[in-house]
């Protein structure tokens, strides 16, 4: 066997080598980029839940909420202070949520459930208000799927208009 003979060997070592160092780069990564998802649900989660332990730990809180749901404007400005803050605290980590999506960073199942119970809340009476004057503290994608829910569950409630006889 000659020196140039022993020198290809190396070199087809040395490539299966990187080959096998390259996969194992790879399987690192997926579990990386796994554990990395499981800890942003394990975040959302928390920040979800004590947003409404708040409401739920607390019977004044919860009268707040529950009054500022059926009418902010009914509230005391030290009310709206804390409805306003419970509430922007929740709708943003909605927005936190859906822009993670965006960035290919939180998956649909868990970001789908909340935006349904967020806007669940911004329906309500107290949260169009709430919409109506502090939706600029969102993002603008945010915004624009928010009002698309809204927008139209308001042409759904002018549909039956439409049909009626005047006379």
């Amino acid at each position: 066997m000659t020196i140039q003979d022993l020198g290809s060997i190396g070199e087809v070592i040395g490539a299966l080598a990187t080959v096998a160092t390259l996969a194992y780069l790879a399987i690192q990564i997926r579990a990386n980029t796994r554990a990395t998802l499981a800890e942003a649900r394990r975040t959302t989660l928390h920040h979800r839940t004590s947003g409404l332990s708040e409401i739920i730990a607390n019977e004044s809180v919860a009268r707040i909420f529950e009054k500022g749901l059926a009418d902010r404007k009914s509230l005391s400005s030290t009310e709206r202070i804390r409805f306003d803050t419970l509430l922007s605290r929740l709708v943003a980590d909605c927005d936190l949520l859906v822009r993670e999506q965006h960035e290919g960073f939180a998956e649909t199942d868990m970001v789908d459930p909340s935006f349904v119970a967020t806007t669940r809340l911004l329906r309500s009476p107290g949260g169009r208000q709430f919409w109506g004057q502090l939706r600029g503290s969102f993002t603008p994608a945010f915004q624009k799927r928010v009002d698309a829910v809204l927008d139209a569950d308001k042409r759904r409630s002018l549909e039956p208009l439409k049909g009626r006889d005047d006379r």
